[in-house]
């Protein structure tokens, strides 16, 4: 193994419950009441068509884009000072990083998010190349996303292994030729067949700290 490439939400950062948090938070703040409709749209809805969609529900005195800007604010103070990392995924990083193995980042979250996150957790410096999905990659994280990543790091994909809490990216990894591994959390604790029936079965870091410590994987 020459490369790591590790997802953030769910993955390295207990975060996937962060949007409800902060569609709490607004709604407290504004005096306003949560609904089935409301959970139903800004679950399916792009993010600008909530801003919409919430402005126009709830008659606010409020632009879409002021909308947006408090999201954005209530979503970087929890980045910046309060959602944790996974238990164990620090010691698997600094055990990465001691055995020099280059280290990459590849979210859907944007640089301001992630770069907050990891710098208060002390490990944003262990990344040699950290990145935000690219637009042009319409589906997410696809196998030509990955090619790129380890083109990028200069690590053929067959040497490189991937950490990540969601079935498509793992499923997309594999498909360039890394070794995946699927880590649990909140959003898939209740898929553990599902993701074993694909080939991923759920890991805790503690559980891939005793992987790597045994030399399974390096």
């Amino acid at each position: 193994m020459q490369g790591a490439i590790f997802d953030l939400d769910g993955t390295l950062l207990d975060s996937n419950g962060v949007w409800k948090q902060v569609d709490d938070v607004f709604l407290a703040r504004h005096h306003l009441t949560k609904d089935a409709e409301y959970t139903r749209a800004v679950t399916q809805m792009e993010y600008s068509a909530s801003a919409v969609f919430v402005a126009e529900k709830y008659h606010l005195d409020m632009s879409p884009q002021e909308i947006m800007a408090e999201w954005e604010a209530l979503s970087l103070e929890a980045y910046a000072q309060q959602i944790p990392m996974k238990e164990g995924a620090r010691e698997v990083l600094t055990a990465l990083a001691e055995a020099q193995v280059p280290l990459a980042l590849v979210t859907l979250s944007p640089a301001v998010l992630y770069e907050a996150a990891l710098k208060r957790h002390g490990v944003l410096d262990l990344f040699q190349l950290k990145m935000t999905v690219p637009k042009a990659h319409e589906q997410g994280k696809d196998r030509f996303l990955y090619d790129a990543v380890c083109r990028e790091l200069a690590i053929p994909a067959a040497a490189c292994i991937g950490f990540d809490d969601d079935l498509s990216a793992l499923e997309a990894m594999r498909a360039s030729g890394m070794t995946a591994y699927a880590l649990q959390d909140m959003r898939n604790g209740d898929m553990k067949n599902l993701y074993s029936a694909a080939g991923f079965p759920q890991y805790s870091w503690a559980e891939i700290q005793g992987i790597i410590l045994s030399d399974k994987i390096y």
